[in-house]
């Protein structure tokens, strides 16, 4: 629907959304891998 709009294809946004998901991905397999990061943190 977006690229629609803005005439970017969608190979584009996703490539654009790419390191944001990668890094949040990294995020929850290092603390479901690491618990007690979580822990820490509270």
């Amino acid at each position: 629907m977006r690229s629609g709009l803005n005439g970017e294809s969608v190979l584009d946004m996703a490539r654009k959304a790419a390191p944001y998901v990668l890094s949040m991905l990294a995020v929850v397999l290092l603390l479901a891998f690491v618990p007690a990061l979580l822990v820490w943190a509270l």
